[in-house]
């Protein structure tokens, strides 16, 4: 898979860590095709020319909207084939600015990091190369906000046996208790982004145990990056950022690691064991 030619497809790749993604990759697979993903074309364009990769395509995907993730679904079975994707880099992500919190922020925080990523998912699953491999941007804000939970909430969380509807469920109570304004008293921490990536990463342990063909999904954190989304007081540039999730698709062909969290290029045991949890 590593040198024969094939598809990796990045969402979000038009700006910050994904766009570094798609640059590393197609940099490290010259044989590859890497589809830039973003929801606005002319950026999706523009960032596709800055690459200066010729190996470097733009594809049109909005995360939030399942009838168009199909359409492109089809567009790639049409222009690659069946099963010619072999890595899936679900990176797409929004966070608010400033403080604001209440259930509208957490909706649309949500609708693109954890359904979002689910339809992702779901949509080019079927494209994917037996073997193949899906990366999910998490963040370490999943560890503080598991952190911030009661601890009744956060064993429902790290169940051995938790479904994808099991989990749908808790974040839905997530969000009706901020709307109902008793998120605190219920055990919640006060953060819609940090939420939704306790989503993303409990559906990463979830659904690596039920994917199919040897398909492999981890998710990594970038670390506090430089993006717009994070602002520039960060210490570590966007290109860093990128190196652990492009590390993680780019694991050899051997290595069946599935549903970890990774940080700085190694699987944390932070998300594992109970006890870092009232660190």
């Amino acid at each position: 898979m590593s040198s024969a030619a094939a598809v990796a497809l990045v969402t979000g790749g038009n700006k910050g860590i994904g766009f570094h993604m798609v640059k590393q990759l197609a940099t490290a697979r010259p044989k590859w095709t890497v589809l830039l993903g973003s929801r606005d074309v002319e950026r999706g364009e523009k960032a596709v020319k800055e690459t200066g990769l010729s190996n470097v395509k733009f594809q049109k995907i909005i995360v939030d909207d399942k009838a168009q993730l199909a359409s492109e679904a089809e567009s790639i079975k049409k222009d690659h084939g069946e099963k010619s994707i072999a890595v899936l880099m679900a990176n797409a992500g929004w966070a608010a600015k400033g403080d604001a919190f209440d259930a509208s922020i957490v909706d649309e925080t949500f609708k693109t990091n954890y359904y979002g990523l689910l339809h992702t998912i779901d949509t080019f699953l079927p494209l994917m190369a037996d073997g193949g491999r899906i990366v999910v941007t998490s963040s370490a804000s999943s560890v503080s906000a598991m952190r911030g939970m009661s601890p009744e909430l956060r064993e429902k969380f790290l169940k051995p046996d938790l479904s994808i509807d099991a989990l749908t469920s808790l974040l839905s109570q997530f969000r009706s208790a901020v709307a109902a304004g008793t998120w605190e008293k219920d055990g919640w921490p006060k953060s819609a982004y940090g939420m939704s990536k306790v989503g993303a990463s409990c559906a990463t342990r979830v659904l690596s145990k039920t994917l199919p063909r040897g398909i492999k999904i981890n998710c990594g954190c970038p670390g506090w990056c430089r993006t717009d989304m994070a602002g520039d007081k960060a210490p570590r540039s966007a290109e860093d950022g990128a190196h652990t999730l492009t590390h993680i698709a780019m694991l050899p062909e051997d290595d069946n690691t599935s549903g970890e969290f990774w940080e700085d290029k190694h699987v944390s045991s932070i998300t594992r064991e109970k006890k870092e949890w009232t660190a």
